[in-house]
């Protein structure tokens, strides 16, 4: 008898620790702070009223119309204290489609959003990668 389950193995991608400010592209644009990053999504850390507006759009939504919002980042703020420096000519603003994932309650007042990307730029993709990589202490 197989014991292998039909649940998605959502960790593909290495995960390294960010720390960066981003804003999230709602009716009211939020702030929220990046607290890991993967080739595949994010996850940022929000207050709770933040957190139950986007797990409310999540529950409310049907199965083939996931709730979609843009994230913006600056790059540079992102690689900011580690051996990563992006070329002087990338594009270091970073506006990213995504749909939330999850949410996690951290503590009383901090939640964690998860949120998968829809789609990157190669010149996204790349600079992803190579902050990935020296992240991961290797050479980009």
């Amino acid at each position: 008898m197989s014991t292998t389950t039909s649940r998605q193995n959502l960790r593909h991608h290495l995960r390294v620790p960010a720390s960066c400010p981003a804003v999230l592209q709602l009716e009211t644009p939020a702030k929220v702070q990046i607290r890991n990053i993967s080739r595949a999504g994010l996850m940022v850390s929000c207050e709770r009223e933040l957190a139950d507006l986007l797990s409310a759009d999540q529950k409310t939504t049907t199965r083939h119309e996931p709730v979609t919002l843009d994230i913006e980042f600056d790059l540079r703020e992102l690689a900011a204290g580690s051996a990563y420096v992006p070329p002087a000519s990338a594009e270091a603003s970073f506006r990213i489609a995504a749909v939330v994932a999850h949410t996690c309650r951290q503590s009383r007042d901090e939640y964690h959003v998860g949120l998968t990307y829809l789609r990157l730029t190669t010149e996204q993709q790349d600079l992803l990668d190579a902050f990935i990589e020296a992240k991961k202490g290797r050479k980009p």
